[in-house]
This record gives C-alpha cells, sequence and structure tokens, in this order.
C-alpha cells in the first residue's frame, strides 16, 4: 500500500486558507522539525507574527520550567519520525501562560518520506484549574487536623474526613448511618434543636461535649455554617478537640518560673495573642495577652499601651495585621516563618508564629531593619555593576565603528580640493561622530572602563577652578556659596574629570531649583572608620576628602533615588536631557576609587557627597610636549583583531609615511615579528581572542628588548591584562582616534624610547 492510500499525505498550502478559519491552533514543521506554518488562531493566541513564530521562534513562549522538556520531545519526535502529544505551558499575548495539549502527527510524502509534521493546540488551563481546586479542597478535608461533617436537613451525616473517624473512633459508613444527636454527649442535648436552627440561619461557634464510639467524652469547638452543595444546601461543620487545652494551661501554669524567666530576657520580641471570632465565626481580630520587654524595646510601645488591646486598637490600624497568616497558624496548629515592612513603625521585621492551642499564638519577631537596608544596597550595587559592564562593552565595540567612521572621513576629506563643497558635508559627518564618540566616553567612564590621566590635584583649586562656570551655569536666582576646606589633603584622580563631577551636580542642582535658591559647595578632610566615628559602606578605614554638593531644590523620592545612576534614567522631559549626568558622575568617582552618597527628600533638598581617597604623597606630574611632526618613515607593526579597524589603521599609517605591517592576531604579529625584522614599534590593541596585547608586549620584550609598544583600546579593562601587567597612560592611546592624534602619540613613543635607549646603562638599569 503506497503513503498516499495509508492516508499519510503531505499537507498541501492549498489547505492552508481553510486552517487559518479554524478556531483551533494549528502547526506545522518541515522534515528538520523547523516550523513553517501557524494558523491564525494560534497567532492571535500568542500576540505575535508569522515571521516572528517561524524556525524555533514559537519556543521561545514555552515556559521556562517547560521549555528543556518540550524541546527534548520534539528532538525526539522528529528524530523517530512519529507522533508528538504533550500538555505544557505557553504564554498568551497578555503575559499570562496557559496550559495546552500539543498533539502533532508525521506527514509523509508520496514516496513514503517524513515531509514533516501538524499538529493542533488545545487550551486546557480551565480543566487544570478545576482538577486543582477539587484536588485542594480533598487534600485541605483530608489533612485537616480538625473533623470535618457534612450534615444534612435532618441533623444527618452526609460525609465526613478522615479525622473525623480518627476523631470518633467510626468508620466512615458508620457514622454516615448516624445524626449529630448520636455524637452529642447525654448532658450537651438539650441546646441543640435551638443551636441547630442558628447554625443554619446564621452559623454559629460554640463550645459543647461529644462522645466517641468507646463512650469517652471530651470538649469540642464547633463552628458550623450552611452552604450549597450543587443544588443542596449543607451545613458544614468543623469539630476541633479542644480536651488537650486544659492540659496545656496546667502545664503551663506549672512551668510558669521558667517560662516566664526566658520570656522576659529573650533578645527577641515575643507577644500572646488570642484569635477573634466574628459573629459571621470567621477571625476578625485578635487581642494582645502579653509581651516581653524585647517586645517594648523592637517597637517602642508600652507594655501596660498594649495588653489586652486588639490588635487594631494597639497599632492604629484598620485591619489586624497578618491576621490571615496568624488565622492559619490557630487553625491548622502549624508554625508561620514570614518576613515583612511593617507600616505603622516603619520597621522591617522578621516574624514566626506558633499555635499554643485553642485560639491562642505567639508570635516571635526580631527588628531586620539595617540588614534589609544592607541587602538593598548590596542589590542595587549589583545591579549598578552589571549595567556597568552592559555600558562598557557597547561603548568599546561603538568605538571601533566612530574610529572606522572618523578614519575614513578624515582620508576622503584630505582627498578633496579645498574649494570642494563636499568637505563640510565630512566636516558635519567628523563632527557628529566626535559628539557620538563623547557619549560613548561618558559611558565608559560609569563602566569605569575609560582611560584617565591620574595626578595629584588639590580638590580646593579644582573648585576655584571651576567657580566661573558654575556660576554662569546657575543664572542670577540662585546663591552660590564656596566653602574650601582647611589644610585639605590632596587626591590622585583625573583633573577634567573632576571638574566633569562638579559641573554634572551643579547641572542636577540647578535643574532642581527652577524657583531659585541656594547652592553650596563645600571641601573637607576625613577619616574614615576611625575610633568614634562611622565607617562609609564600600570604603576602607583610611583618609578622604569629601566634596559636598548642597542644594535647596526640589529633593527626589525614593522611587526616583533607586534609579538615579542608571544610564539613560531621567526625569527631565523629552529633548531636555540624555540621562548620563550622575551616571557619568558615578562612574568617575568609583574609577578613582571613592563612593557616592545621597541624601534627600522631596521638598527638602539634595546633598551628594563624594568620598575620594587622600594621596599617599605629592608628585609633580610633567606633561610632555607634543612633537612638532607628525609623520615618518620607521617601519610599525600593527597588530588588530577587527578587519576594519586593521584596514583604515594601516591606511592611516600609510598616509603619515610610515611602513605598516598588519596582524591580526598576537600569534601572527609575533611571526610577524620575527620574520621582518626590524620592527621600530609595535601598535597593538589590547582586548584580542587568544594572547592578548599585554601579553603579546611582554614577548616582544622577550625577543627584543626596548622595543617600544604602543596600545590602542576602547576601554582598558584590566582584566584582560596579564597579572602584574600595568600601562602608563603614555603607552596608550583611546579608541576613537584621528589621524593627527595617531601620529602625535606614534612620535611621542618613539622619542621616548630613543631617550631611554640614549641614557647610560647603569641609569637606564637603576630605573
Amino acid at each position: 500500500m503506497t503513503a498516499m492510500e495509508s492516508g499519510r499525505r503531505p499537507a498541501s498550502d492549498a489547505f492552508l486558507p481553510i486552517l487559518d478559519e479554524l478556531p483551533t491552533m494549528i502547526w506545522r514543521s518541515r522534515a528538520d522539525g523547523a516550523c513553517d506554518y501557524f494558523n491564525r488562531s494560534w497567532l492571535e493566541f500568542r500576540g505575535r507574527s508569522l515571521e516572528q513564530e517561524l524556525g524555533d521562534g514559537w519556543s521561545e513562549g514555552v515556559h521556562p520550567d517547560d521549555r528543556e522538556r518540550v524541546l527534548a520531545a520534539w528532538r525526539q519526535t522528529v528524530a523517530t519520525q512519529s507522533s508528538f502529544e504533550m500538555e505544557y505551558r505557553l504564554r498568551r499575548h497578555d503575559g499570562a501562560y496557559r496550559w495546552i495539549l500539543d498533539i502533532g502527527k508525521p506527514l509523509f510524502g508520496a514516496d513514503g518520506t517524513l515531509t514533516g509534521h501538524i499538529g493542533n493546540c488545545v487550551d486546557l488551563t480551565e480543566r487544570k484549574q478545576a482538577e486543582g481546586a477539587a484536588r485542594r479542597y480533598e487534600v485541605l478535608s483530608e489533612q485537616a487536623r480538625d473533623a470535618l461533617l457534612l450534615v444534612g436537613a435532618e441533623a444527618e451525616i452526609l460525609e465526613v474526613n478522615r479525622a473525623a473517624e480518627k476523631m470518633y473512633g467510626y468508620t466512615r459508613e458508620e457514622l454516615h448511618r448516624l445524626t449529630i444527636r448520636d455524637l452529642r454527649a447525654p448532658q450537651s442535648q438539650a441546646g441543640l434543636p435551638g443551636q441547630l436552627r442558628q447554625a443554619w440561619r446564621e452559623g454559629i461557634l460554640l463550645e459543647t461535649v461529644h462522645r466517641r464510639k468507646d463512650g469517652t467524652e471530651f470538649a469540642v469547638e464547633v463552628s458550623a455554617q450552611a452552604a450549597a452543595l450543587g443544588d443542596r444546601r449543607v451545613l458544614v461543620s468543623i469539630i476541633r478537640d479542644i480536651s488537650d487545652r486544659y492540659r496545656i494551661q496546667e502545664r503551663l501554669r506549672a512551668s510558669e518560673s521558667q517560662y516566664r524567666s526566658l520570656f522576659e530576657n529573650m533578645h527577641e520580641g515575643v507577644v500572646i495573642h488570642e484569635l477573634v471570632y466574628g459573629q459571621d465565626g470567621s477571625p476578625s481580630d485578635y487581642r494582645i495577652l502579653d509581651v516581653n520587654p524585647a517586645f517594648c524595646a523592637h517597637t517602642g510601645l508600652r507594655a501596660e499601651a498594649v495588653i489586652g488591646q486588639l490588635a487594631t486598637a494597639a497599632y492604629g490600624t484598620a485591619e489586624a495585621p497578618y491576621l490571615a497568616t496568624y488565622a492559619e497558624t490557630v487553625v491548622e496548629q502549624q508554625a508561620r516563618s514570614f518576613e515583612t515592612y511593617f507600616t505603622p513603625l516603619e520597621r522591617h521585621f522578621s516574624i514566626s508564629a506558633f499555635p499554643l492551642g485553642g485560639r491562642q499564638f505567639a508570635t516571635v519577631f526580631s527588628d531586620i531593619t539595617e540588614r534589609t537596608r544592607i541587602e538593598e544596597q548590596l542589590r542595587q550595587a549589583q545591579k549598578m555593576e552589571a549595567v556597568g559592564r552592559l555600558a562598557g562593552g557597547i561603548a568599546h565595540d561603538f568605538n571601533n565603528l566612530l574610529m572606522i567612521m572618523l578614519a575614513h572621513g578624515e582620508l576622503a576629506k584630505e582627498s578633496l580640493p579645498a574649494e570642494s563643497p563636499a568637505r563640510a558635508n565630512i566636516d558635519n559627518i567628523l563632527g557628529a561622530a566626535e559628539r557620538a564618540s563623547a557619549l560613548t566616553s561618558q559611558l565608559l567612564t560609569f563602566s569605569r572602563r575609560q582611560t584617565v590621566q591620574s595626578q595629584v590635584l588639590d580638590l580646593n583649586r579644582v573648585v576655584a577652578e571651576t567657580g566661573a562656570m558654575v556660576r554662569r551655569i546657575l543664572g542670577e536666582d540662585v546663591e552660590l556659596e564656596i566653602i574650601p576646606g582647611r589644610d585639605l589633603q590632596r587626591v590622585r584622580a583625573d583633573g577634567g574629570q573632576l571638574a566633569q563631577v562638579l559641573l554634572n551636580l551643579v547641572v542636577n542642582a540647578r535643574d532642581a531649583m527652577p524657583r531659585g535658591g541656594k547652592l553650596t559647595i563645600a571641601t573637607a578632610s576625613t577619616r574614615v572608620g576611625a575610633p568614634g566615628s562611622r565607617g562609609v559602606e564600600g570604603l576602607r578605614p583610611g583618609r578622604y576628602v569629601t566634596l559636598a554638593v548642597i542644594d535647596t531644590g526640589t529633593g527626589m523620592s525614593q522611587e526616583v533615588q533607586s534609579h538615579l545612576f542608571e544610564p539613560f534614567f531621567t526625569t527631565k522631559p523629552t529633548g531636555k536631557g540624555t540621562g548620563l549626568g550622575l551616571t557619568t558622575v558615578y562612574g568617575i568617582v568609583k574609577q578613582a576609587g571613592g563612593e557616592i552618597r545621597v541624601s534627600t527628600r522631596p521638598g527638602h533638598g539634595t546633598t551628594f557627597r563624594i568620598y575620594l581617597p587622600a594621596a599617599d604623597d605629592v608628585e609633580a606630574e610633567g606633561v610632555e610636549r607634543a612633537a612638532d611632526t607628525l609623520g615618518g618613515s620607521e617601519s610599525i607593526l600593527l597588530v588588530e583583531d577587527d578587519p576594519e579597524v586593521r584596514q583604515i589603521a594601516v591606511q592611516l599609517l600609510t598616509a603619515l609615511g610610515y611602513r605598516a605591517l598588519a596582524a591580526e592576531s598576537g600569534q601572527e604579529a609575533l611571526h610577524l615579528f620575527r620574520e621582518r625584522s626590524p620592527v621600530d614599534l609595535v601598535v597593538t590593541d589590547i582586548v584580542m581572542p587568544g594572547m592578548n596585547g599585554a601579553e603579546l608586549a611582554e614577548q616582544i620584550q622577550a625577543l627584543r628588548p626596548g622595543t617600544p609598544v604602543l596600545f590602542i583600546s576602547g576601554y582598558a579593562d584590566a582584566s584582560s591584562l596579564t597579572p602584574g601587567f600595568s600601562i602608563n597612560a603614555e603607552d596608550l592611546l583611546p579608541k576613537p582616534f584621528t589621524a593627527e592624534a595617531l601620529g602625535r602619540k606614534i612620535r611621542q613613543t618613539l622619542q621616548r624610547a630613543r631617550a631611554q635607549l640614549a641614557r647610560p646603562a647603569s641609569y637606564r638599569n637603576s630605573t
């Protein structure tokens, strides 16, 4: 029999319009398992286009907990050319996950070969929920510690749970032949008719005495309420054995002395409560029966003010705090633990609730406000670190693109006559690329991957030199006060970056004072972690210099503070800010080994306080004069893994007159260095696969000591360097760079190398 005769026929595209009209979700795949069709019902369910779902795109919507299981089953189906049937959760267009049954059948061509699979999906969510609800009810009723009885209109027992069999000593079948009257002790029969009428009418909660099959009597608490069961009304009766309550109380009295000593001396707050029920028989509040001294210390509440009070009155709340959780503790007689922010006291607490029998329960709590604050700071720091890594990676790759744009633009411009109108267009392109370079520089600064020109600085001098610009930024309606610190220690940092930090904070302060106000800039020396002084999270003990920028503006909410230093986050209108100002401040401060703290609240102004490590010494930072000429005829080995950057860099070197050799890796560079000597200068990228720039420089020095090496990079990532290797700022040219910058850096590097070789050997060895 052929494949067509057996009913195994391919799904023709002619049938697809018909499948599109069906309400069932339908899909089709090729022989290799990649889906090539989804009907309209599937796409509407997913809220995605056909292009997004094709291939393996549909698997993006499978619940993460189900995805590997589904994909493994699908791979097995394709490999064995078998059917596919599985239940899993698929994300709907509104983001909700729905349970579906997915059934797929193989499709075979006329020659019997597999052409793919076709399948349809059914939404099982409602069935799953119904099954779950029924199962939860069954589990709750069967696992409950209390007896559960369903009672008919004539007080007959219709259904019971396992706890009822255990409590009364009857089997389930025996209880079905009894009535509520048969369970009552003789002395409790008199009030039963009236109690049943009240239970049917409005529900009831009472204590009485019941009798077991063996005749023993025991005290019980009965909660009964009428309910609908299908088209029939039944009385749901929950019965709790409370005979142990008196024995527990007796034991408590016997151990009162030991208990009171423990209770009074615990460091954790302890409260004894009693659950209070409303007229409908459900928990409505709880009463505070006793508290220990630690409770008063943690909450600031007096014992005499809360003992005997309902929780709503003691805490001043509309509803009793955590009533549902405490009611579960009492009803299920199981301990509960949780952490919470208690709004009335504005504190974070860790709370454990323990049943004490009957309606009573105890809560033991600890104040974890400080721990929560530290954890939140850690989460914020981890978030900022992750965002910083992302920003640095983007900026590094973008710098390579800008490098290509700037270099090609410069070469194109130089190839045109001076009077060519195209030169103006190229100037506009170069200007835009330079502005983009400044933007990536801000991202690199935030991610602490920007190269810096560190020197020992007087922070007071930086503030003074920036003062004139600060006054112009603020305008006439803002009063400026500068308070320089006396005997201020110096810091090691990039002076331009510190000025940028100050100006960014000033701009931020000005925007927070639209109607004018006062701005104070103050510097001071301080010691973190000294005896009697407070530490600063993230800083090691030692000497620091602080820069404080204090405004009387609008302040910030807690929500704004939580996003304050994130890239592109801004509260300004669209077009009024990039959201990188404070991001840049954060990166500069962290890169300098410092910390920044913000103190603010709405309507009360803002204080930014920056801590910078004090310099160990004061050095005279020499500034090397730029070379007079940019070009030369030396032989230069260029090492760059990005082919486009490598190509344009070779063009720039050639245009400057140099003899350029190019290598795409450290291994190739070593080969060229050995075979094509002499090489006067090695220009290498730092971050490269395999052998990085630092490792290459070490190999070059081993082959020919004294060979100058100039590093180029979008950022100097310390993790990419070999242990113990460091790069001086004078040996690094950041990307993107112009032909002029490249030529000037090469001349400076070659001149330094020649000056070093001209020194006496004893002097070179000593340095």
